[in-house]
């Protein structure tokens, strides 16, 4: 058994539970819990200001109110058309393709914290393709809480942090019939900053992050059972995948999740079953075991099955076993409450355009984990998601590595 890269090492992950270092030098970012066109002008926060300017002004009056420190060094994630969002959020102007106005290109902003105290992403380049390792979704304002929708986002920005040609006319239009790019607050990988586009007299969210370069983030055990996304895929017949191992249907599932946890060292590489439905299995009945599960990097993904079903998730299953993470399409024939659909490739037996195959899609932390839209059998490869079935024998994760936790920690009464 071969243990493969990995972003962080084995059993040493980034942990919502654990703190930073008291002197940390920690910088945060936010969605505003405030919306408004793309004429940022006719904000109310933006004190009559316009265009890239209005947005800052903005993300500097609400941070100033929720009290957050530093609240000048906030600046709007927003492009035009010359200024790129990168550039902008290393306290700079002007085009990343022309450095920044540098003599080289700067890399040095983030890391980054959501202002709940849970990482959002590691130094600005990690966050932009080819790496999208944006741990969790930006999903919190000013305020330390999530808002309610719309959950779209003003951005003008492409996933590589350059300006789109649609920016509301550089933030200034009042029209309608121009348009803004904009991206999902609940969403991970590309799309949380873009691939949207719509009319700029929609009220939409902006996002503020604070500039500068902060104190790496800290790295702590994980030790909870594990989800991951795989980094291979396929076509929806699974017994054509080269880990089936010549099973086929859900059966072949389970055996690619365990080829692949197996050859990247993962604990307990034979407890994985993929998170797959077909007529007769409802995907969320084949788990013995009801959680709670994590990331490889120690991000909880749910507290148990009725946590994973619920709706939403705490972090989108988007770290691959390799440890890179994923923005991809997953095959999964599994609505949001863990019951079969119609559409699951004949079994996951048919790789044909007669069979549909539902889906979701890894960078999200809502419904649409588990279930967006359908496709032809042929169309488009998908990845899987494997979770870990295996009981936890000790109420402390004795047995998952965290050697020091069970000295110390009591069984609640």
């Amino acid at each position: 058994m071969r243990s493969i890269r990995r972003l962080f090492p084995p059993l040493v992950a980034l942990s919502l539970a654990a703190a930073a270092p008291v002197d940390a030098a920690k910088l945060y970012m936010f969605v505003t819990s405030a919306m408004g066109p793309g004429n940022l002008a006719a904000w109310p926060d933006a004190e009559n200001h316009s265009g890239l300017v209005g947005g800052d002004t903005i993300c500097k009056t609400l941070a100033l109110e929720a009290g957050l420190a530093n609240p000048t060094a906030y600046r709007a994630y927003l492009s035009s058309s010359t200024d790129d969002a990168y550039c902008r959020l290393h306290g700079l102007t002007g085009k990343k393709s022309a450095n920044c106005t540098q003599p080289s290109l700067p890399t040095g902003a983030g890391p980054w914290w959501r202002t709940d105290g849970k990482p959002f992403g590691d130094d600005l380049p990690d966050l932009l393709p080819p790496d999208y390792a944006v741990i969790l979704p930006p999903s919190v304002d000013q305020n330390g809480v999530m808002p309610p929708p719309p959950h779209e986002v003003w951005t003008g920005t492409s996933s590589a942090g350059s300006a789109e040609a649609s920016t509301c006319i550089n933030w200034t239009s009042p029209q309608g019939t121009d348009n803004g790019i904009y991206g999902h607050l609940f969403r991970t990988g590309y799309s949380w900053a873009t691939g949207y586009s719509g009319g700029c007299l929609t009220q939409r969210r902006l996002y503020c992050f604070e500039t500068g370069d902060g104190d790496p983030l800290p790295v702590y055990p994980a030790n909870r059972p594990l989800a991951f996304l795989t980094n291979q895929y396929g076509y929806g017949d699974l017994s054509e995948w080269p880990q089936a191992g010549g099973q086929s249907g859900i059966a072949a599932g389970d055996e690619v999740c365990r080829v692949l946890a197996d050859y990247a060292g993962l604990r307990d590489p034979d407890s994985f079953k993929a998170w797959l439905s077909d007529a007769s299995t409802d995907a969320a009945s084949r788990f013995v075991n009801h959680g709670p599960w994590a990331r490889l990097d120690g991000m909880l993904v749910a507290e148990s099955l009725d946590d994973l079903l619920d709706g939403s998730i705490a972090a989108p299953i988007n770290v691959m076993e390799t440890g890179d993470y994923g923005s991809a399409a997953v095959w999964t024939g599994t609505l949001v409450d863990g019951t079969a659909c119609t559409e699951t490739c004949d079994g996951w037996s048919s790789g044909l355009d007669t069979f549909q195959g539902r889906y979701g899609i890894a960078y999200d932390m809502l419904a649409d984990w588990t279930a967006i839209f359908t496709h032809d059998c042929d169309f488009l490869t998908k990845r899987l998601y494997c979770l870990h079935d295996v009981p936890l024998l000790f109420f402390d994760d004795f047995e998952s590595g965290a050697l020091l936790a069970w000295s110390a920690r009591l069984p609640a009464e």
